[in-house]
């Protein structure tokens, strides 16, 4: 562009381009002199126009800033859900709840155990292990469909379909047991006990259930000291120490929701979709698909940012 000199006549009007271009090289820190003869005016016309909207420049660069630190922080956000959070869900069983309340280790998915199915060991490791493959907190859900938006070109998502096809049977099949029984104590017995005892109970009656349907033996109560009412809130019993009485009241009613259960067809369900998914052939089935998956988020791995779209995205 021709540079205006001292004699040069002065532009009729400052367009909004003229404007942006102002405000551009008055950022990159060119002088109010050096910003008139760049771009045609006289440097009162600049001093004026960058004096009203000195303010907006500043509020604009801010906000530009944050967002820019939001958006890397969203990115970040799903990189770290992609290498962690979506390989635990895969991640083979782990006898004695080893993975209770621990971050997952960074890695490839543990192929090493069986897939998709929780660990026959106690009740309630059991119940934690299907929690972890097959109830993820909402907020997870939410940056699972995020990432899949961000990254729906990727092979990882055939790879991914077809996982979740060869587990719906069993996931559909127990999410339905989980729900009834969490309605049943609902109605029954929960409402009298405090809440991290009743969930101590709800486990334990869901770890069982999901150990018998796979062709395992109930397990008793354990240490959890929990009092067991009806539903008019009279005492059937009390599992404690030197209370045998109450203890056995409380492992014979319990036991009883586990054989109402069995009525459902969704028992039948259960169980056989267990043994299909225990079976050698979709076992290797998983293993391969596991190693794909793993390949793919490599990729994943190493971007800085996604492309598209999503409904979590700040921008």
């Amino acid at each position: 562009m021709v540079k205006r000199n001292d004699n040069a006549k002065e532009k009729a009007r400052v367009t909004s381009e003229d404007l942006t271009k102002i405000k551009r090289l008055y950022r990159e820190g060119m002088s109010i002199s050096g910003i008139a003869t760049e771009v045609g005016f006289h440097r009162h016309t600049i001093r004026k126009h960058l004096q009203v909207k000195y303010e907006d420049i500043v509020a604009s660069e801010a906000r530009k800033l944050v967002l820019s630190e939001e958006l890397r922080s969203h990115f970040k956000q799903l990189n770290s859900f992609a290498l962690n959070e979506l390989k635990s869900r895969l991640d083979a069983s782990v006898p004695g709840g080893k993975r209770s309340g621990k971050p997952r280790p960074r890695g490839p998915i543990d192929i090493s155990g069986v897939l998709g199915l929780p660990c026959k060991d106690t009740a309630l490791s059991t119940s934690e292990e299907w929690v972890r493959m097959y109830k993820p907190a909402s907020r997870d859900d939410h940056l699972l469909k995020s990432l899949r938006q961000h990254t729906e070109d990727l092979a990882l998502w055939v790879s991914w379909d077809r996982w979740r096809s060869k587990v719906s049977a069993y996931e559909r099949a127990s999410r339905y047991l989980w729900a009834w029984l969490e309605e049943r104590l609902e109605e029954a017995i929960l409402e009298n006990i405090e809440p991290r005892k009743a969930e101590l109970m709800m486990r334990w009656l869901f770890g069982n259930m999901l150990i018998v349907a796979g062709g395992g033996e109930q397990g008793d109560l354990g240490t959890f000291r929990v009092t067991v009412f009806d539903p008019a809130g009279v005492t059937i019993g009390r599992n404690q120490e030197k209370d045998t009485d109450g203890s056995r009241a409380s492992f014979e009613f319990l036991s009883g929701i586990l054989k109402e259960v069995q009525n459902l067809s969704q028992w039948e369900e259960l169980g056989s979709a267990a043994a299909e998914l225990g079976s050698r052939e979709s076992q290797l089935e998983l293993r391969h698909l596991a190693r794909d998956i793993d390949y793919a988020l490599v990729s994943i791995e190493l971007m800085g940012a996604f492309g598209g779209h999503c409904p979590l995205c700040p921008v």
